[in-house]
C-alpha cells in the first residue's frame, strides 16, 4: 500500500502519521505524482491548516478508512485513477455507512469533460467537481460549505 501523511507536508520527527489536533485530515485520492504535488504546493501556499493524508488508488483508500481511528474531514479524488474511476470509488464511499456523509470532491484533468465528469460524480453522490489545477479559493469555498475547515480558517 502507498500512503503518505503530510502535516505541513512532511512526516513529523519520528516518521508516525500525524494529525490535526482535532484528528481531522483531508484525504488526497491521487497517483500522478505531480498533481499530488501541485495540490500540496497550492495547499502551502496558502496556509491551509489541516494534515493531508495521500493514497494512490481505490483499494489503498478503502483499506486506509478502514483502518483509520477517525474519517478524514474531507476526501479530493482524482477521476482517473488505476483500474477504476473516481465515481466508482464515490459509489464505494456512498454504499458504506461509515462514509456516506463525508464531504467528497472529484479532481478531473480534462476542462472539456467537465460537465460530463461532474454530472456523473454528482449523479453518485459527490458534492462537488474541480478542474485540475486546484483552485485553492474554490476549493475553501466548498469545504466551508461543510464545516470542515480548522477554527480560524476562512473560506
Amino acid at each position: 500500500m502507498h500512503s503518505t501523511y503530510y502535516n505541513k507536508y512532511a512526516l513529523d520527527e519520528g516518521g508516525t502519521d500525524p494529525a490535526a489536533p482535532d484528528g481531522q485530515y483531508l484525504l488526497l485520492v491521487e497517483d500522478n505524482s505531480d498533481d499530488v504535488f501541485l495540490t500540496l504546493r497550492t495547499l502551502r501556499r496558502n496556509d491551509f491548516e489541516l494534515p493531508v493524508k495521500v493514497v494512490t488508488d481505490a483499494l489503498d483508500t478503502l483499506k486506509i478508512l478502514d483502518e483509520a481511528a477517525a474519517a478524514p474531514a474531507a476526501i479530493l479524488i482524482n477521476y482517473r485513477l488505476p483500474g477504476t474511476t473516481g465515481a466508482e470509488l464515490v459509489g464505494a464511499l456512498r454504499d458504506d455507512e461509515r462514509t456516506r456523509s463525508l464531504p467528497i470532491f472529484l479532481i478531473t484533468a480534462s476542462e472539456e469533460e467537465r460537465d460530463r465528469v461532474c454530472q456523473t460524480v454528482s449523479n453518485m453522490g459527490a458534492n462537488g467537481c474541480f478542474v485540475k489545477p486546484l483552485r485553492f479559493h474554490k476549493l475553501m469555498s466548498q469545504l466551508g460549505r461543510f464545516e470542515v475547515l480548522p477554527r480560524g480558517a476562512h473560506a
